[in-house]
């Protein structure tokens, strides 16, 4: 019958469900009855690079051998979300390119090569209540590690011979033409603080929230080296981290 209540739940089955759909929300994380602060959409950029012109270094102990490097790494992932407990975990095996350029004038040729990127990352959301009057509902902050190597690719030595590199099944080795080699990953950690916020009114009683987390810096890799002695070389690092969500309003009228 219309407007008539199908069942009613009541006595210790009452309670034997209520405690079911508290306990499940405990286990997310999220309190009984509170909206996920971090839902929505959630996107990565970043990039690694040398300076224009890369970074030339003598890579003989006699001197007669002078290597030029270039570097650059994009790495994306376009979407990704965050649990109620704000905790951030993923990997990804595509979704990026690594370049990777060494000249040798002893040689006369580059080492070259281009695979896809490995990326992981770990962090944590916060989202604190924001001040009344702000325009906003929290004020953001994310910690992140980031974890990065190449992936599967190709490309050629110094002698211009052309090789592969594949990832194993499990994700912990190279294998190339010479041999396999365990994976050896960059690692960037970053604490950021939302950059910039903007609400935007889409349609009448949707509205659209963009958090904007952006930093860069200048860094010395761990695990790309060169030169003699070998070691690494200094690149500049830009991360981009975008947060778009819907708040449910209450329609007008």
């Amino acid at each position: 019958m219309a407007g008539q209540i199908p069942f009613r739940v009541v006595g210790p089955a009452a309670i034997w469900l209520a405690a079911v759909v508290w306990t499940a929300a405990a286990a997310s994380g999220q309190q009984p009855g509170v909206p996920n602060p971090h839902a929505g959409e959630w996107s990565l950029e970043f990039r690694v690079a040398t300076r224009p012109g890369g970074e030339t270094r003598i890579a003989s102990s006699m001197g007669d051998d002078v290597q030029t490097v270039n570097l650059l790494a994009h790495l994306r992932r376009p979407s990704f979300t965050v649990a109620a407990d704000g905790v951030v975990r993923w990997e990804q095996r595509e979704g990026g390119q690594i370049l990777w350029d060494d000249f040798s004038t002893a040689a006369g040729k580059s080492n070259l090569s281009d695979c896809q990127a490995l990326l992981r990352a770990e962090g944590q959301a916060i989202a604190t209540p924001a001040p009344e009057g702000s325009g906003r509902a929290y004020d953001r902050r994310l910690t992140l590690n980031l974890a990065w190597a190449g992936s599967s690719g190709s490309g050629q030595d110094h002698r211009g011979v052309p090789f592969a590199v594949t990832l194993s099944a499990d994700g912990s080795k190279w294998i190339t033409n010479y041999g396999t080699a365990a994976v050896a990953y960059e690692h960037s950690t970053w604490d950021l603080e939302q950059s910039s916020f903007q609400k935007d009114e889409i349609s009448p009683d949707v509205i659209r929230e963009t958090t904007v987390f952006r930093a860069s810096r200048q860094k010395t890799t761990e695990t790309y080296k060169f030169g003699h002695p070998h070691d690494g070389f200094p690149v500049s690092e830009r991360i981009e981290i975008k947060h778009v969500r819907y708040p449910q309003l209450v329609p007008r009228g």
